[in-house]
C-alpha cells in the first residue's frame, strides 16, 4: 500500500481534518478542486504551497477512504452508489452518453414551498436491503465506485425535519424574497449584495417586513425613501472620497466585500440543495426518505441563480414564459428537454469505475453486450462483460 506520510491529523489545523503536511490545505479541499473540473496544475498555481506529491497522495488516501475493505459485514451502508432505474434503456443511454441531469421538484419542510434543482441521484443501501427501494425504483442498476463518486462531486444528502437548523424560518423567507427581488431587476452580483445589505438594514431596523417585503420595496413611499436616501448617502460618500483621491481602494474594498456576501449567500444555496425532507411523497405515498440514504451530484455551474425555492409544484411546460424570473428562465432549457439538462453536463466513467451493470433479467444481458460491443458506449467490452449480472443474483461480494 502506497506511503500517506504527506497526510496529518492535528486537532489544532482545521478541526482534526486529513491535511497536507500540518498546512491548512485538506484533503477535502483538493477533492472538490478536483470534482469542480480544475486541472491539477491549475490548483498547484493556485496552492504555492502545494507540490505534486501532495496531490497524489490526497487522491491515494481519499481512494483508499472510500474503496471496498476486506471485511464489510458490519457496515451499515454499501461500499459502493447504486442508481436504479426501471427501463433498461434507461441503462442503455446511460453506458452511452453518462449519467443525465434531470430536474427534480421536491417538497421542502416549511411552508408550501417547493425547491428545483438539476440533480443525478443515487443510494447506498446494500443490495440485499434494497427490496423496497427497487420497487419504488426498479430492477435495473448501475452500481459505481463511492471513489468515483467522490471524484465526480457526488455527495450524501442531509435529511431535515420541520425544526432543522436549515429550516430556520427567517433563513428561508429571506433567501426566497431576496432571489426574487434581485432577479427580478435583473442585478448584478456586487449591485445584489449591496441591495441586499440596505434591504437587511432596513429589517432590522423595522422598516420593512419579511411578509410582504416585495410589496412593500415597491409601494411603500416611505421605505422607497429610506432607500433613495440611503443611496444618495453612499453616493455622496463615494464623492468625497473621490475627492480626497481614496475613492479607488475604497471601491476595490467594497466591491470585494459585497461580491463575497453574494458568494457567500450562494454557497449556502449549494448546502442547502443537498438537503431534503425526511419524510415525503414517492408514486403517490408517504414514505421516510431518510431510508433512501441518497446521494447526489448537484449542476451548479449551469446557471448562477440556481438552485431556486418556488411557491409551486407547476410543471415547466404549464408556466407561462412571460412570467419567468430571471433565474426561472434556465428552467427552460430543462422543459425542452424533458427536464433533462443537455449532455454536455453528463456525469461520464471509464471501465474501472463500474463495479456492475444490473438487469431485470437474464434475456437483457445479451442485449447490454451487443450495445457494448458496437463500441457506441463509453465502455470496452473485453473489461465489463463480466460485470453484467441479473439484479437477483448479484452479491456484492462477487
Amino acid at each position: 500500500m502506497p506511503s500517506l506520510d504527506r497526510i496529518t491529523f492535528d486537532p489544532n489545523v482545521m478541526g482534526g481534518q486529513a491535511c497536507i503536511r500540518g498546512m491548512r490545505i485538506p484533503v477535502s479541499l483538493i477533492l472538490n478542486l478536483l470534482a469542480n473540473g480544475n486541472k491539477w496544475e491549475e490548483i498547484l498555481a493556485e496552492y504555492p504551497d502545494l507540490e505534486m506529491g501532495d496531490m497524489e497522495q490526497a487522491l491515494e488516501y481519499a481512494k483508499q477512504m472510500y474503496s471496498t475493505p476486506e471485511d464489510d459485514s458490519g457496515r451499515l451502508s454499501s461500499n459502493y452508489l447504486f442508481h436504479f432505474t426501471p427501463k433498461i434503456d434507461a441503462i442503455k443511454e446511460i453506458i452511452r452518453t453518462g449519467f443525465r441531469f434531470s430536474l427534480q421538484n421536491e417538497k421542502i419542510p416549511y411552508k408550501e414551498e417547493f425547491q428545483q434543482i438539476f440533480a443525478v441521484c443515487f443510494c447506498d443501501i446494500k443490495i440485499k436491503e434494497a427490496k423496497v427501494h427497487r420497487r419504488d425504483y426498479g430492477n435495473n442498476a448501475m452500481v459505481m465506485t463511492k471513489w468515483w463518486g467522490v471524484r465526480m462531486g457526488v455527495s450524501p444528502v442531509v435529511y431535515i425535519h420541520e425544526n432543522s437548523a436549515p429550516v430556520y424560518k427567517d433563513y428561508r423567507s429571506l433567501q426566497k424574497k431576496f432571489d426574487d427581488l434581485i432577479e427580478r431587476n435583473e442585478m448584478r452580483p456586487d449591485k445584489a449584495a449591496f441591495y441586499t445589505l440596505i434591504w437587511t438594514l432596513l429589517i432590522d431596523s423595522g422598516e420593512l417586513k419579511l411578509d410582504g417585503l416585495e410589496e412593500s420595496i415597491r409601494a411603500n413611499e416611505k421605505v422607497h425613501s429610506l432607500i433613495h436616501d440611503m443611496e444618495v448617502e453612499f453616493n455622496r460618500f463615494k464623492a468625497y472620497l473621490n475627492e480626497s483621491g481614496n475613492y479607488a481602494y475604497f471601491h476595490k474594498f467594497i466591491y470585494s466585500f459585497t461580491l463575497r456576501i453574494h458568494e457567500l449567500l450562494f454557497h449556502l444555496k449549494q448546502r442547502d440543495a443537498l438537503t431534503r425532507s425526511y419524510h415525503g411523497q414517492v408514486k403517490g405515498k408517504l414514505k421516510v426518505l431518510y431510508d433512501e440514504r441518497e446521494w447526489r451530484a448537484i449542476n451548479f455551474g449551469y446557471s448562477p441563480e440556481f438552485p431556486r425555492i418556488l411557491d409551486t409544484q407547476k410543471p415547466l411546460s404549464d408556466i407561462d414564459e412571460s412570467s419567468l424570473l430571471l433565474g426561472d428562465r434556465y428552467y427552460r432549457e430543462g422543459a425542452k428537454n424533458q427536464g433533462w439538462l443537455p449532455p454536455v453536463h453528463n456525469l461520464t466513467f471509464s471501465d474501472d469505475d463500474i463495479v456492475a451493470i444490473l438487469v431485470q433479467d437474464e434475456n437483457h444481458i445479451e442485449e447490454i453486450w451487443e450495445l457494448i460491443r458496437s463500441k457506441q458506449t463509453l465502455l470496452h467490452f473485453d473489461t465489463v462483460k463480466d460485470k453484467i449480472h441479473p439484479i437477483d443474483q448479484f452479491s456484492e461480494n462477487i
